[in-house]
């Protein structure tokens, strides 16, 4: 997953040239560029309650999700060729060097910025439900073994009243402990604390699949 991730988000974009190239043409206008920001992270709230409220509870796995992906990465493309909009409204605003920005020009590169931000949102989300989803912690293990108790209590529940069920005494119980232990105790200190502590926490594996995104979209970006 790791792999996927940075392969997927280190594919070649023009976000971050673009964002420079109205930089220079709003450069006159900074407090523009600061309230499209604002809007920007509204738009980005806006767009995580739209997918979780229309797509998360019928493609959260599987093949729905994959067709999320898909579906999204080609929306994603057809959108970012409004940026060719904006470029061609900017030349002709440009005047011997200058530019003369109006608010049709304003509103255009509001408009265009934050649909691409709404569904560039919308196309981050399924990211973030792959990485929570493939996180295996200790309580997966504990969560399959209650699973298997009541599974057992249910299939006891049907068996006849004179069935012999077999019993395991506390003293045997007790003597697998002791053995288990013992053979723990044996180990050396470092062995010990490795045999109780899982391998990757799941804070790590979480950790990896976020760092692995952001490093391929600075690859992107590059």
């Amino acid at each position: 997953l790791n792999l996927y991730f940075l392969l997927r988000y280190s594919m070649p974009i023009s976000g971050f040239l673009m964002y420079s190239y109205l930089y220079t043409v709003f450069e006159s206008e900074p407090l523009f560029l600061q309230l499209l920001s604002v809007l920007k992270s509204a738009i980005g709230s806006l767009a995580t309650f739209f997918y979780e409220k229309f797509l998360s509870p019928y493609c959260h796995s599987g093949w729905p999700l994959i067709g999320v992906i898909a579906s999204l990465d080609i929306v994603m493309g057809v959108v970012a060729l409004m940026d060719v909009w904006v470029v061609r409204a900017v030349k002709e605003k440009e005047v011997d060097g200058e530019y003369s920005i109006d608010n049709s020009l304003r509103f255009l590169v509001a408009a265009v910025g934050l649909i691409k931000y709404f569904f560039a949102e919308l196309d981050y989300m399924p990211a973030l439900v792959l990485s929570t989803t493939n996180v295996y912690s200790d309580d997966d293990g504990e969560k399959s073994v209650s699973k298997a108790d009541s599974d057992i209590d249910e299939l006891s529940s049907t068996l006849p009243d004179d069935f012999e069920r077999p019993t395991v005494s506390s003293l045997n119980v007790d003597l697998f402990d002791e053995e288990e232990n013992n053979v723990i105790g044996t180990l050396p200190q470092e062995k010990r604390i490795a045999q109780r502590l899982p391998e990757i926490s799941a804070g790590m594996q979480y950790a990896s699949f976020l760092s692995c995104i952001d490093f391929g979209a600075q690859i992107g970006d590059w």
